[in-house]
C-alpha cells in the first residue's frame, strides 16, 4: 500500500465532468480535453469516491465487496493514477457531505472482481477544449467577441 498516497481526496469538479453511461463512467477533463473511461471496478469504486470515501475506506470497502485477495491493491494504482492526472485532488479531510447526489448506483454484493480499468483518451483534446462561451465579449454568447487586431 502507497503511503505517498493522499489519505483524502476530492473530485476535481472545477475541471471534472462525469457520468454514467451503459456501465461505465464517462469522465472529461474540461481543461485539458482529455477523457476517461472507467470500467471493472473502477466504476463502484468512482461511487464510493463520490460518497467521500477515505483511501482506508476504499481497500475496506473493496476487501468487503470482493472475495479476490488483490481487490484492496487494486484500490491504490486505480487511486494513484487518477490523482496524478489531476481528476482526484489531496484534501485535508473528509467532506463533510457528498458534493453532488451520486451518479454510480452500488455495487451488488458478491460479484466477482474484475480489476479496475481507466482508459485516458486524448485524441478529442481539441474538440473538447473548444469552447466558444470563452470567446464572447460582454453581449455573451452566442455573440463573438469582437477583436481589434
Amino acid at each position: 500500500m502507497d503511503s505517498a498516497l493522499p489519505q483524502h481526496f476530492r473530485i476535481n469538479r472545477d475541471e471534472i465532468a462525469h457520468d454514467v453511461v451503459d456501465g461505465e463512467v464517462i469522465l472529461i477533463n474540461t481543461t485539458s480535453g482529455c477523457y476517461y473511461s472507467l470500467r471493472g471496478a473502477a466504476v463502484p469504486l468512482w461511487g464510493e469516491i463520490e460518497d467521500g470515501r477515505s483511501l482506508d475506506e476504499l481497500r475496506q470497502w473493496a476487501a468487503g465487496h470482493y472475495a479476490d485477495p488483490e481487490a484492496p491493491a487494486a484500490v491504490d494504482g486505480f487511486v494513484a493514477g487518477l490523482v496524478a492526472d489531476g481528476v482526484l485532488l489531496p484534501s485535508d479531510g473528509p467532506p463533510e457531505a457528498p458534493a453532488i447526489q451520486r451518479r454510480v448506483p452500488p455495487a451488488a454484493p458478491g460479484e466477482a472482481f474484475s480489476p479496475p480499468v481507466v482508459e485516458r483518451f486524448t485524441e478529442m483534446q481539441d474538440l473538447l477544449t473548444l469552447d466558444p462561451i470563452h470567446e464572447v465579449d460582454d453581449l455573451g454568447w452566442p455573440h463573438a467577441a469582437h477583436r481589434l487586431e
